[in-house]
């Protein structure tokens, strides 16, 4: 009878104490690692690609706001399922889909013709790819313990991958000297207003006559008839815009970073060049109100519109520019771009027009006639320019063509609305850089460079004179400065940060 009653009272026990511990022990063992490891990867490879212009504090932050989203994802699908394996697959697919996009659509980039390799269409394509694997796992009788032991496995590898990188440590950026930034100039008893007009990816005349056959001397024109010298040949210092910015405001070449450092903290450290460079911040030491219309933080001021992977490329961004949602708001972003551009237009006069004791400074970044082409030659909206991808020259001709009326009203309202002739530098960063063919270089790094220095004499410009240049001669000659002129740099090739001695 012993062993009867023991039997009997194991099993009353047993029922008595499940309530209290079922609940804990079901989510125990249905909460997996892999999904939350997918998640430190997402993090740990963001990291690793700016590393340099970040910090630990950073990544921790990241990481906890990435793995605490993604548990509780788990959580959720753990309370609604009863398969033991399901809820953590169901979590990771959706962090496969929603944090990697921006990796897929690189990877069927590689694979697909340019039409294809769109978000318009890799969005739709992988949205389904992976929601009819979420419903297959979700409906699947199957207990998927194999499933969860491979991805298991898989993510803790893939993860050594970017830790190494961490583990080798950065480079230590090195910024451009500031003593002289803020030291002030003396401006005399009536300083010029100065406006910088930096219109993104403008060509120059003998470019566009050699490879659009477009015969831009009508604008050239006009702007040397209002006193304008217009460079001719012109080329930048760079074929990328965070290089030039850094350049022409810093008037001076910045060290380049190590070639080791991958493109996104390039971006950050020029970025953040710029936020330092010397011509804004002594101007503004020197008492000019500065207006800064930028793409870029300037001297203290934040930017004024937002460019994906150029503005502000912290950590946080630009895993954020990876996800759906990134994407999604860096096709907005691009939709805006042209409306921000009229503004700026529409700007200028306004600002000449005000009357303050400060001489003013005023930067304006135009995104033109740069990508996206959302306008063609008339002016008409045209949308077919969201396609970066398929970057068609004429395209870009027709938005640079409608570019020049609104340039040409923008400074025929600032010199007619100015108490006194302002300074006016009007520079393009990089030509088109897509034109097809083997003249692709060539035309790269050519640009529109014109200025108007009131006062000015033939003597004061050279041949071959590049925009790191510029403000060096307008500090030399209109506040008693003494800057020797740097060599002229032009890029040897399309890279981003290559540049070379000038050929001319």
């Amino acid at each position: 009878m012993k062993p009867e009653k023991e039997n009997s009272i194991s099993s009353e026990a047993f029922p008595a104490r499940a309530p209290l511990s079922a609940p804990r022990l079901a989510i125990r063992k249905r909460f997996a690692a892999h999904p939350l490891l997918f998640g430190c990867l997402f993090v740990l490879q963001g990291y690793a690609m700016i590393q340099p212009m970040s910090s630990p504090k950073e990544l921790l932050f990241w990481l906890v706001v990435v793995v605490g989203a993604i548990a509780l994802a788990e959580l959720i699908f753990v309370l609604f399922s009863q398969h033991p394996s399901k809820p953590a697959l169901l979590a990771s697919i959706c962090v496969i889909f929603f944090f990697f996009f921006g990796d897929w659509r690189q990877i069927l980039g590689h694979w697909l013709p340019p039409r294809l390799a769109t978000a318009k269409w890799t969005l739709p394509a992988t949205g389904i790819v992976f929601t009819s694997a979420f419903a297959w796992v979700l409906w699947s009788s199957r207990a998927f313990d194999t499933t969860r032991r491979y991805l298991n496995a898989v993510a803790s590898l893939l993860i050594i991958i970017p830790c190494v990188r961490i583990a080798r440590g950065p480079s230590t950026p090195v910024f451009p000297p500031v003593e002289m930034a803020s030291a002030p100039m003396a401006l005399g008893s009536h300083p010029p207003d100065i406006y910088f007009i930096l219109t993104d990816a403008y060509t120059s005349p003998e470019s566009l006559k050699t490879y659009w056959g477009y015969d831009n001397s009508g604008f050239v024109n006009w702007l040397a008839g209002r006193g304008f010298h217009v460079v001719k040949g012109a080329h930048g210092n760079s074929t990328f815009t965070p290089v030039c910015l850094s350049t022409y405001l810093s008037m001076n070449y910045p060290a380049a970073p190590p070639s080791s450092w991958p493109s996104v903290a390039d971006t950050a450290y020029y970025s953040a060049v710029i936020g330092r460079s010397a011509v804004p911040a002594r101007l503004k030491a020197s008492g000019y109100d500065l207006r800064a219309y930028s793409i870029f933080d300037v001297a203290g001021e934040p930017h004024f519109y937002y460019v994906p992977r150029v503005t502000d490329p912290t950590l946080g961004n630009s895993l954020f520019e990876r996800t759906v949602l990134g994407y999604g708001c860096t096709y907005f972003n691009h939709l805006a771009t042209g409306d921000v551009n009229l503004k700026l237009f529409d700007l200028l006069p306004r600002i000449a027009a005000e009357r303050s004791v400060k001489p003013k400074f005023v930067y304006v970044h135009i995104m033109m006639p740069h990508f996206p082409f959302l306008f063609d030659a008339q002016g008409h909206r045209v949308k077919r320019g969201l396609r970066q991808e398929d970057e068609r020259p004429e395209d870009y001709l027709g938005q640079l063509i409608y570019e020049n009326t609104l340039l040409t009203n923008a400074v025929a309202g600032i010199l007619k609305n100015s108490p006194a002739p302002p300074i006016i530098v009007l520079q393009g960063d990089h030509g088109f850089r897509e034109v097809p063919g083997p003249h692709r270089f060539e035309e790269a790094s050519t640009i529109l460079n014109a200025l108007y220095l009131p006062g000015s004499k033939e003597d004061w410009f050279y041949p071959g004179m590049t925009p790191v240049n510029t403000f060096r001669l307008i500090f030399n000659h209109y506040f008693g400065q003494h800057y020797d002129y740097v060599p002229d740099i032009i890029p040897t090739n399309v890279s981003p940060f290559v540049v070379g001695p000038n050929p001319n």
